[in-house]
């Protein structure tokens, strides 16, 4: 999180995949409680890092991520932010937008 700190100044963004959903990657979760929700971004890191098996909604063959799964990766950390889905959705959207200038 110290890193993270110093990149916002800089205008870092910092994305979260459903790998970080793991129980072995709780830190990571802790550190995007930390951050600005406005410097958060979802992704699904597909087709690797799947996320937690209670997470997949849309399993492949072959242990593969799905892009699909990011809806389910977006409602799991915004339980875990204490937000709602929508309003995740709504803000990761953004930050996307801004991110890449769209």
């Amino acid at each position: 999180i110290e890193i993270a700190r110093r990149l916002i100044p800089l205008g870092a963004y910092f994305s979260f995949s459903g790998y970080f959903l793991q129980l072995r990657k709780a830190a990571v979760l802790e550190a995007f409680r930390q951050l600005p929700t406005g410097r958060i971004l979802l992704e699904t890191d597909a087709p690797d890092m799947l996320p937690p098996e209670d997470v997949i909604t849309h399993p492949l063959a072959e242990k593969r991520n799905h892009p699909a799964n990011l809806a389910a990766i977006g409602n799991t950390l915004a339980e875990a932010l204490g937000t709602k889905s929508g309003e995740l959705a709504t803000l990761t959207d953004r930050n996307t937008r801004e991110c890449f200038g769209l």
